[in-house]
């Protein structure tokens, strides 16, 4: 996104090519709300940035209510669906990179 040099009102303005699609998508919700593209657009990341860190919020108050040994039980099941999303995406099962290390480990 390029920014132009002029500021007005502590407002920077921003040159943003959207999908046309979503470029729509704003104009009716606009136009149903009675107010501008620029507004539609200001208030959704507005809202974007509350929710994201009201969900940063609640992941903290969550983890400082836990016991260390159930974080750990958690974060083992992330890395395991980690693991799992990544050997799904190349193609192998749990089963085949048991296999190669199997295979690896014979070397």
């Amino acid at each position: 996104m390029a920014r132009k040099r002029k500021r007005r009102q502590g407002r920077a303005q921003l040159k943003v090519r959207l999908p046309e699609a979503l470029r729509r998508e704003i104009e009716t919700a606009a136009a149903r709300r009675g107010h501008s593209m620029n507004t539609e657009i200001v208030e959704r990341l507005l809202v974007f940035d509350r929710t994201r860190d009201a969900k940063k919020l609640v992941a903290q108050a969550l983890l400082d209510t836990l016991d260390d040994e159930i974080i750990d039980h958690i974060v083992d099941e992330i890395r395991q669906r980690e693991r799992d999303d990544y050997l799904a995406d190349q193609g192998m099962s749990q089963l085949d990179e048991d296999r190669y290390e199997a295979e690896r480990d014979k070397e």
